[in-house]
């Protein structure tokens, strides 16, 4: 049995972090409910790996826990000189009930493979890594306990990696280096990092287009206001900086939707290439891109996505949008006749009232 979540996205329980049920105001919890709905959140995914390993071996299965990347963000909480060591012991010491749940897993006798993603591949340090394995004993225990960027598993025919390498604003050759930058990395370094604290729904959007959704549904120009007040404040700008951007921004949409399909386009085509043949898999999981998703072909591989651990924008036709809370995940179970079944789900659907 194979339990898949990717994009937890663990801080340190700043307004950095995804907190639980925002609802619909768009500012998030006040800082008094910061650590109410941390715990709370990470209550829910202890829940949650208990209730499988509960399920698992009921049936008298071994689980495995595939953690398919940008499970710690990393690199949008190290400090300036900071060690990605240390700032994984940030994270871990905020997440108490997250660290403690993964070992009883492992105790349990399930299995734990990592991948590391985009906002977690500080974790490749060597410092930081032997601390994840000395936290986790046994994790990875089929690559020997040693970081992973891809899993795969030809038993299954199951190939896993977090997906940001199908994102063209990542560079594909340097997805191994834990110090290796991107257009990607810098643009959420340098602007959506900084404006979050101001803006904390600015990340919540599940891709470039649907920010440009918001924007564009935004008939009084209150949220562009909020925007470029925010951007100002960050770089402190003079308003003729400002002046100049605006043009830009409104005359973004079109470029925007474009970029995003040149995304999906690659994805897809990125996909192709693992299609070897006489040894493509039956089944490719990727996450990134927060969007549950599972996609059925005629020929090649069934793609799995089981979305993101952490609050997300949704767009409800004919309404505004909003913010929901997935707690997305992925199954693969044997289907009683030599072979897999696989499944997406929403854990809020089956845990919350």
């Amino acid at each position: 049995m194979f339990v898949i979540v990717s994009d937890l996205h663990l801080g340190v329980g700043d307004e950095l972090e995804d907190f639980l049920l925002w609802g619909p105001d768009r500012s998030g919890p006040a800082s008094h409910l910061r650590l109410r709905a941390r715990l709370e959140l990470d209550e829910l995914f202890v829940r949650f790996l208990v209730t499988k390993m509960a399920q698992a071996r009921s049936a008298g299965l071994l689980p495995t826990l595939v953690l398919l990347g940008d499970i710690f963000d990393l690199w949008p909480n190290q400090r300036r000189g900071e060690s990605p060591r240390r700032t994984l012991e940030r994270i871990l010491s905020a997440h108490v009930a997250v660290r403690l749940g993964l070992q009883d897993w492992l105790a349990a006798g399930g299995e734990i493979e990592y991948i590391v993603g985009a906002h977690d591949r500080p974790a490749l340090h060597a410092r930081a890594w032997a601390l994840l394995r000395d936290t986790f004993p046994g994790l990875n225990a089929s690559a020997a306990g040693k970081p992973r960027t891809w899993y795969a598993n030809t038993a299954v025919g199951l190939h896993a990696e977090h997906g940001h390498r199908f994102d063209p604003h990542y560079r594909l050759g340097a997805h191994a280096r834990p110090d290796a930058s991107c257009l990607g990395r810098e643009i959420a370094r340098r602007v959506l990092a900084p404006v979050e604290p101001m803006l904390p729904w600015v990340d919540k959007a599940v891709r470039v287009a649907d920010v440009v959704r918001i924007l564009q549904a935004d008939a009084d120009g209150a949220l562009r206001r909020e925007v470029y007040r925010a951007l100002a404040a960050v770089v402190r700008a003079p308003s003729f900086v400002l002046a100049v951007l605006a043009p830009w921004l409104d005359g973004a949409p079109a470029d925007w939707r474009r970029l995003a399909g040149r995304e999906e386009a690659a994805r897809r085509r990125a996909l192709g290439r693992l299609l070897t043949p006489g040894r493509a898999p039956r089944f490719v999981a990727t996450g990134h891109t927060h969007l549950p998703e599972r996609t059925l072909a005629e020929r090649g591989p069934e793609y799995l996505n089981p979305g993101a651990w952490k609050p997300t924008l949704f767009f409800p036709e004919g309404r505004p949008p909003v913010i929901e809370q997935r707690l997305g995940y992925g199954q693969l179970i044997p289907d009683g006749a030599g072979g897999w079944e696989a499944s997406v789900h929403s854990w809020a659907d089956e845990a919350l009232p």
